[in-house]
């Protein structure tokens, strides 16, 4: 999960405004091989309901605790500690994509 920030100066704002520290906790994704090059985003409406949309059309609301399933799309989301409206962009490694980009 990355948070989306306005381009060059967001990321120092949101640091100066102290909201730096907003995150998504996601145990769960997974989505069919037909929708591997769409992009996903997470958008909270409160702390309790998120929405999912990716920019090939796909759009779901779900509610954090209880897993989603819609359309070959699976996601569970067990906390959100972020304002309403704030995105993330959603992205899915592979076992050893994440190891090797732990390595970083």
């Amino acid at each position: 999960m990355t948070k989306n920030t306005f381009p060059l100066f967001g990321a120092g704002w949101d640091r100066l405004m102290g909201h730096q520290n907003e995150t998504v906790k996601v145990t769960t994704f997974t989505r069919p091989e037909a929708m591997s090059g769409q992009i996903f985003t997470l958008k909270a409406l409160d702390d309790k309901r998120y929405q999912l949309v990716s920019d090939g059309g796909f759009s779901v609301q779900g509610v954090v605790g209880k897993t989603l399933n819609k359309g070959g799309v699976t996601m569970r989301v067990e906390a959100i500690d972020a304002r309403p409206d704030t995105e993330f962009t959603v992205s899915k490694f592979s076992t050893l994509g994440m190891i090797n980009n732990l390595q970083k």
